[in-house]
């Protein structure tokens, strides 16, 4: 993210990554199929869902 990202842009990022570290499939895919990118950031949430074995993620995510 670029230094003028705003304070709300950031928290709901942060939100993001922590629901794909906690392995909260159905939220995560629910903001997915709002239209946040599965390659937001890095690591994305491809990558953590990969890194922690998360085989239910990745089939939400789209990307078994």
């Amino acid at each position: 993210m670029t230094d003028d990202t705003d304070a709300e842009t950031l928290a709901f990022a942060h939100r993001m990554f922590d629901l794909a570290h906690g392995g909260m499939t159905e939220e995560l895919a629910g903001q997915v199929d709002a239209g946040l990118p599965v390659n937001l950031g890095s690591p994305s949430a491809v990558d953590i869902a990969r890194f922690f074995d998360l085989p239910e993620m990745l089939a939400a995510l789209g990307r078994t």
